[in-house]
């Protein structure tokens, strides 16, 4: 597709959103924090607020010499006094001698993604796949490279944001990226498969050579498409090994220039979206382990995986999965035991719905809103993208089937 046009912020709502809060909100809710720290004997030197899109951020400047522990210890008791929905301690700010106390404000916005399109953070971006997550409470447009991170895990209740946070990913990247440069594996549930989605994949569409259309036709096929990944990573190392290159992006540079042999080209990168985690993970046993095996090795070769689970346990979010996804997502969630498991940090179960997230990478944490898109808005990009014709889609290698498995299968006292 040598003439494929990249969407435009044109097909997109421009909705405006107000950043602004009343003074008098402002001043009600500085003086309840303020009221509640006195009465736990913590002074405060100085006050500045911040408003962003969904939260007021408060920075409490305090004396130096003050123990800090008071203010941990009573942690919960803070929050619970305050009384007030969406409430999050930052103790300390890092650099700063000052504690934060972010609040919701009455009425939030809702952020559309025209606005992240438009945004000079991710116009100008040199990020290899850039996602645009949401805005911080600095009114800062958060866009991550999703080759950096390399893998996302997103946890949290239902109807509190994460689907609309995989729009956002995938309109990200079909932004920046056309369907020669990157090809999807889309593992979610058949709710989901709009028209508007299965356009998409018939565009950026990598798949097993026996399936005759984007849409899994059953679970065998999810499973068997996970250890097709394998066998496509294990290929793409050997040819990286073969051409000299350390990675993806040196690899289809030394293609492009020319630098290597007929039999190289250039390689497209590829993201897997799994939804429902627990869903798998329960009902394949080795789903889990082919999972980490797939992405321990492929960050160099340009496999990253997204995964986002309802369920914040230990029984879905083991140390295993812990270790592959270094960036986590961690909507709202019922309690302290499962923020600390998906983040390390508490503060989730304090988040409120629609769109209110925590991203934590390399332990920093960071409260963001996320983007609302229309189901509109993505029937006009996928009509955007289709209208261009539907390049052959990316052929993954076929399976190798493990020997129990196949002994599963013959077994005759199998189905009894």
């Amino acid at each position: 597709m040598n003439h494929y046009e990249l969407p435009t912020s044109e097909l997109l709502d421009s909705d405006r959103i107000n950043l602004s809060v009343s003074a008098e909100e402002e001043e009600q809710k500085k003086k309840k924090v303020l009221k509640v720290l006195d009465a736990f004997a913590i002074q405060v030197n100085e006050v500045k607020s911040k408003v962003g899109p969904g939260t007021i951020t408060y920075e409490l400047g305090l004396p130096h010499g003050i123990d800090l522990q008071q203010a941990r210890k009573y942690r919960r008791d803070i929050i619970w006094s305050i009384a007030e929905r969406g409430v999050r301690l930052q103790i300390p700010i890092p650099g700063k001698v000052a504690l934060g106390v972010k609040i919701l404000r009455d009425e939030r916005e809702r952020l559309p993604f025209r606005k992240a399109v438009e945004s000079s953070a991710f116009r100008e971006t040199e990020a290899v796949l850039p996602i645009a997550i949401g805005m911080t409470n600095d009114n800062e447009m958060w866009v991550k490279d999703l080759a950096k991170c390399p893998h996302l895990l997103i946890a949290g209740e239902q109807s509190t944001g994460k689907h609309m946070l995989l729009k956002s990913i995938v309109l990200s990247l079909l932004y920046k990226k056309g369907p020669d440069e990157l090809k999807f594996v889309f593992m979610t549930g058949a709710d989901r498969y709009a028209e508007a989605n299965r356009q998409i994949q018939e565009c950026y569409w990598s798949k097993l050579p026996e399936v005759s259309e984007p849409i899994m036709p059953d679970d065998k096929t999810g499973m068997r498409t996970i250890y097709s990944l394998c066998e496509e990573m294990y290929r793409r190392s050997d040819l990286l090994r073969n051409s000299r290159s350390r990675q993806i992006v040196e690899h289809n540079q030394k293609v492009r220039e020319k630098k290597l042999g007929n039999n190289y080209e250039v390689l497209p990168y590829i993201v897997v979206i799994i939804d429902e985690l627990e869903d798998w993970m329960f009902r394949y046993p080795k789903f889990e382990l082919s999972l980490s095996l797939l992405g321990t090795l492929s960050r160099a070769v340009g496999i990253h995986l997204v995964a986002a689970t309802k369920r914040a346990g230990h029984d879905v979010i083991s140390g295993m999965l812990k270790a592959l996804f270094d960036a986590r997502i961690a909507f709202s969630v019922p309690q302290e035991m499962n923020s600390r498991l998906v983040l390390d940090h508490p503060g989730a179960e304090n988040l409120a719905s629609y769109g209110d997230m925590l991203y934590c990478k390399s332990g920093k944490l960071e409260r963001i809103q996320g983007f609302y898109i229309d189901e509109k808005e993505l029937e006009k990009v996928a009509s955007h993208i289709y209208r261009q014709g539907v390049p052959s889609p990316y052929l993954l290698p076929e399976p190798a089937i493990i020997e129990e498995e196949k002994a599963e299968e013959d077994d005759e006292l199998f189905d009894y």
